[in-house]
């Protein structure tokens, strides 16, 4: 990121191919094939889309009343989460709202939609985590763990634990099937704020900080069983 703008860099190319500019929160992308870029844009919860790598806004409209903290992808559909706890989800690049939910009662500060699109998941404020039925945003279960905000979200590889990440310094491990709580991993300095997993499973990494610039990456191991605490 450079000032109030996000850059678009091609990794074949090693080079910027687009750009997002303005007080941005939150940003997703999807690869191959669909390449949709998205911005959700300063206080008043602007959208802007970005196809390809034109750089060019595609689609921008109005998604939300307030500020959206939170957006995922799959295929053509766009999830976008507010802060007033709102969830909507999109058809692009027509912008037709296909759903919304307005009665979670706390800030959407994640999403990701499962990897075979059977579900989404949201990162709420108040420490749950929500899985939603990714068509008419009906909440299947609430996961309840952490006792500060949920920023980050992932799922293993074959898709079968999502991981979530707190302000409160923990990762916690689903089984998803049953909702079952089944490993936590402590951080003693920070709060977690994103995750990745590695390709083959084994380990996740997690970056956290605060707002004056102090950070860290962290490598965990996954742990092979264990229950939930």
């Amino acid at each position: 990121m450079a000032g109030n703008r996000r850059e678009i860099w091609s990794l074949s190319k090693r080079k910027r191919v687009a750009f997002l500019r303005g007080h941005v929160h939150a940003v997703t992308w999807e690869f191959p094939g669909g390449s949709w870029n998205i911005g959700a844009f300063g206080y008043e919860g602007e959208m802007r889309a970005v196809y390809g790598e034109s750089g060019l806004v595609t689609v921008q409209w109005r998604a939300h009343p307030g500020p959206i903290d939170a957006t995922a992808l799959s295929g053509s559909v766009l999830a976008s989460g507010g802060r007033d706890g709102s969830i909507r989800l999109w058809r692009l690049p027509d912008r037709k709202l296909m759903a919304e939910s307005s009665g979670n009662g706390s800030t959407i500060f994640t999403l990701a939609f499962h990897p075979d699109g059977t579900a989404l998941i949201a990162g709420t404020g108040n420490g749950k985590v929500l899985v939603m039925d990714p068509g008419t945003l009906e909440i299947r279960m609430r996961l309840a763990g952490h006792s500060l905000p949920v920023k980050a979200l992932t799922f293993t590889p074959d898709g079968t634990r999502l991981i979530s990440g707190g302000a409160d310094g923990t990762i916690r491990l689903w089984e998803l099937e049953h909702g079952l709580q089944v490993a936590v991993l402590r951080s003693d300095s920070y709060g977690v704020t994103s995750l990745a997993f590695s390709p083959h499973g084994r380990r996740i990494a997690s970056g956290g900080g605060v707002w004056d610039g102090a950070g860290e990456v962290l490598l965990w191991e996954i742990p092979e069983t264990g229950p939930g605490e």
